[in-house]
């Protein structure tokens, strides 16, 4: 009985500090999409101002595709006609329905088109 009871304190030494309760280390926090791991910013809000980043960064380049479209359209009404167009209403039926003509500045000199 001597010879179990120091085995029997050495196993309990051993097994005893692997039941302690163990200090959690807190979760590492998942972002998703464009909100950040910061907890004073409202994810729904970020995820809306990311669309709307998305939105404008889509109608800027529909704007630089439709500048192409009207350069060629200015090409070709000054091919037809000789000259180019005192305004960007003359070529209007060269280019889709739809384009605003109004978000362009455009120089009849030169036939030379830009974005506002």
């Amino acid at each position: 009985m001597r010879k179990i009871l120091p085995i029997l304190f050495a196993i309990l030494a051993a097994v005893l500090p692997a039941c302690q309760k163990k200090t959690e280390t807190p979760p590492i926090p998942r972002t998703g999409g464009t909100a950040k791991a910061n907890p004073s910013v409202n994810p729904v809000e970020s995820y809306v101002n990311g669309l709307k980043g998305s939105v404008e960064r889509a109608k800027g380049a529909q704007a630089e595709e439709d500048i192409g479209d009207i350069r060629t359209a200015i090409q070709t009404y000054q091919m037809d006609n000789g000259r180019y167009p005192a305004s960007l209403d003359a070529v209007k039926p060269y280019v889709r329905a739809g384009i605003d003509m109004s978000k362009y500045n455009y120089s009849p000199a030169d036939g030379s088109i830009s974005l506002k």
